[in-house]
């Protein structure tokens, strides 16, 4: 999986905001236990305000695995080209 993605640096995290992301921008999800979700910013970009940030609901992130809400690290990635 982690070939086919690149981390993108949007800001320090604490910065980044809705308004932030690119059309081609997902958010990778990492749980404790060992969970990788790749997850689209589309309905993000739809339901929330564009000033909020990322760090202000990030705690309503779940993992589907095991259920933990807690210590899920969080980045902004996106497919790497396929030329």
């Amino acid at each position: 999986m982690s070939d086919d993605w690149e981390t993108v640096i949007l800001g320090p995290k604490w910065a980044v905001r809705v308004r932030d992301f690119g059309l081609d921008d997902w958010l990778k999800l990492n749980c404790p236990c060992g969970h990788v979700a790749i997850v689209s910013t589309e309905k993000m970009k739809a339901t929330q305000p564009g000033y909020m940030r990322l760090k202000t609901f990030e705690h309503k992130f779940r993992c589907r695995k095991c259920g933990n809400n807690e210590g899920i690290f969080w980045s902004v990635v996106r497919r790497k080209d396929a030329s």
